[in-house]
């Protein structure tokens, strides 16, 4: 702390700096750099990055010293932008564009009331004219050159990305160049077999799918939601089967715990649903093909950050099925091309509408535009059955959303299955509909009660086959409605949703202690743990567990191919979070019932078509949307900006 009780800025070069400065009478404050940076971190803030960012490029613009304050300023706005556009998603930054394009808005947020000392207007300027000139040699170059920065074709990369993206490229190009001849008439009947013998047959375009994913070396697969992905996916493996492959030759993967689990029960189902099962099919059953996440099939090492499989160690699989691709973002999708055989098959599955992985790029999305020869589009929804009203009105919202609409039904429709709750300015509005959805959705006719008191027997780690039911049934609670956000911090964030009702349930318990875990509580898993085979938005629940005869103790226990898991609460405690709520993020690769979609107090960029599109398309039965009107309408004429180079290249 300095003299007035202050504690004095922060600065990556440490209090070493602080000291020099105050000999000459002056702070880090006076010090322009400082300054100019402390106003940068606080733009920051709103392009959701920390102020380590701001600590970042202030140590690198603080070797230029050569550089003029003009200069100087161009460099930190160039070094921050990129670094928001990233964690917005995009893949480059365009240096086109007046003060309304992207860059112009970047720089708005980061000189608000023009604290940097230039209108925006000039620091466009400014950052245009370095990097036209190359001034900053050792920061900007072009492509090809080592230089954290790096121009290309008027847009501004992070050297990384840009690499990413290139070898992207590269590896698709070499893959379609390669591509395979049409089935011969061995095969179309195999596929003709295969897609009648089904137990709801085929329809000609997922038949289409299936002969496309045997045929080509890259095949996309894209459709919304409940169209049939699954599907088609059981039934490409049991074609390539037949087609002579065995389980080595075969690997299913996803991004997420989910996916993979989703992808292996979606199989063993539709095998253990034939009619007359082939000899084949029987031996398919028999081998028990599992799923795996992209970073365990890919062999994914955590202390190195490395991968096991790569161009000099290529997987054996000749047919590569990948599930949830909108999920995947730029780098693992070229990790994953690295990593393939250049004699396989790889097929991507995925509903292109959906929001864009977490990371940079929207690589699925860019595939397809790009890439129509290569992709098959399904349209017809078997999950929402346009006969059905339910499914009629939540399709048709999701079209509405897709076209820059609000998703609500006009005055003349049924607003039965999409409705607006209104929740006005004042928290008292928010916590109503939380305490409204606790008493109607768990509380409910009494079953969550018995089922959360209830104690649950455990045997070498899983529970009995005799209580499994009942653990079931209280996971059902909450897969049939759930509440979905939009951001996890902020008062209408899954954080403090998930907060809210966890007091409610301490409230509705006996409990003479407020453990952050109780019985009955739905958890998620907010990262992967390989050691116990969980998974980043595996979902499980906090029961009262005897194991093994041992008196009952608190458990997390999640559900798995082979029963349901226990597991001691502490080791896991750091990667759980409650799921009551989660975010619209967490959410993809769900099917709900019912879904509370609840909306920020205040436009956030992150409310966006496709954030409204992934959240209505979870729910086959209703969607209660809680917010304001006009920010709803806002959010569907938004699209998400994913600015990248991936599609204009490839085309």
């Amino acid at each position: 702390m300095n003299g007035r009780g202050r504690r004095p800025p922060l600065s990556p070069r440490g209090s070493a700096r602080e000291r020099f400065l105050a000999q000459r009478g002056r702070s880090l404050a006076d010090d322009g750099l400082a300054a100019m940076f402390r106003a940068l971190a606080a733009g920051a803030q709103k392009g959701d990055l920390g102020d380590e960012t701001a600590y970042l490029a202030e140590e690198v613009v603080g070797m230029t010293s050569y550089l003029s304050p003009g200069e100087r300023r161009a460099l930190a706005v160039a070094l921050m932008a990129s670094m928001i556009a990233l964690r917005q998603g995009c893949t480059r930054l365009p240096l086109a564009g007046g003060t309304d394009g992207y860059l112009g808005r970047i720089v708005a947020a980061l000189n608000k009331d023009n604290v940097l000392g230039a209108r925006p207007a000039q620091i466009l300027s400014e950052i245009r004219k370095l990097a036209s000139a190359m001034t900053f040699d050792r920061l900007i170059g072009v492509a090809g050159e080592d230089r954290p920065l790096v121009v290309e074709n008027d847009h501004l990369y992070q050297q990384r990305v840009l690499e990413a993206e290139n070898a992207l490229v590269a590896r698709v190009r070499d893959r379609l160049a390669g591509d395979t001849a049409p089935l011969d008439a061995a095969g179309v009947e195999i596929v003709a077999d295969v897609a009648g013998s089904a137990a709801h047959p085929l329809s000609d375009e997922q038949r289409g799918a299936v002969s496309a994913a045997l045929a080509g070396r890259l095949t996309i697969v894209t459709g919304g939601p409940g169209t049939g992905k699954t599907s088609v996916i059981a039934s490409i493996v049991r074609a390539a089967w037949r087609l002579g492959l065995d389980a080595d030759d075969i690997a299913l993967a996803g991004p997420t715990g989910k996916s993979v689990n989703r992808m292996t029960t979606s199989l063993h189902d539709t095998l253990g649903a034939l009619l007359h099962p082939a000899p084949a099919d029987e031996k398919l059953a028999e081998a028990a093909l599992e799923a795996r996440t992209l970073h365990r099939l890919l062999g994914y090492r955590p202390q190195s950050r490395s991968f096991r499989h790569h161009e000099n160690h290529p997987l054996r699989a000749t047919l590569v099925i990948v599930d949830e691709a909108s999920m995947i973002d730029l780098a693992l999708m070229e990790r994953l091309l690295r990593a393939l055989r250049t004699d396989a098959r790889l097929v991507l599955l995925g509903d292109a509408d959906q929001l864009p992985s977490v990371d940079a790029g929207a690589v699925l999305r860019d595939l397809v535009s790009a890439l129509p020869g290569h992709t098959v589009r399904l349209t017809r929804s078997y999950r929402m059955d346009p006969s059905d009203p339910a499914g009629r009105a939540i399709l048709r919202a999701a079209a509405r959303v897709n076209q820059g609409a609000s998703p609500l039904p006009s005055d003349r429709e049924d607003t039965t299955h999409v409705r607006l709750r209104e929740l006005g300015a004042k928290a008292s509005g928010l916590l109503g509909l939380l305490d409204d959805w606790f008493r109607d959705h768990v509380i409910g006719d009494g079953a969550w009660n018995r089922l959360r008191a209830r104690v649950y027997r455990a045997e070498d780690g899983r529970i009995v086959a005799a209580d499994a039911a009942d653990a079931a049934q209280l996971a059902a609670l909450f897969e049939r409605h759930r509440i979905l956000t939009i951001t996890r911090r902020l008062a209408t964030g899954a954080d403090a949703v998930n907060r809210h009702l966890h007091g409610r349930v301490l409230a509705a318990s006996t409990a003479d202690r407020a453990p952050d875990l109780y019985p009955g509580e739905p958890v998620v898993m907010r990262s992967n743990d390989y050691v116990r085979g969980l998974f980043n938005g595996d979902q499980g629940l906090i029961l009262r567990v005897d194991e093994d005869g041992r008196g009952q103790r608190f458990r997390a226990v999640f559900p798995g191919p082979d029963g349901w898991r226990v597991f001691p609460i502490d080791p896991l405690r750091s990667e759980l979070e409650l799921g009551f709520a989660m975010t619209v993020h967490k959410s993809q690769g769900s099917e709900l019932d019912h879904v509370t979609v609840l909306l920020p107090l205040a436009d956030l960029p992150l409310l966006t078509r496709e954030m409204l599109y992934t959240a209505l398309t979870r729910a086959r039965r209703s969607v209660t949307i809680a917010g304001s009107r006009k920010l709803l309408a806002t959010a569907a004429r938004r699209p998400t900006e994913r600015l990248s180079g991936l599609a204009d290249k490839l085309r």
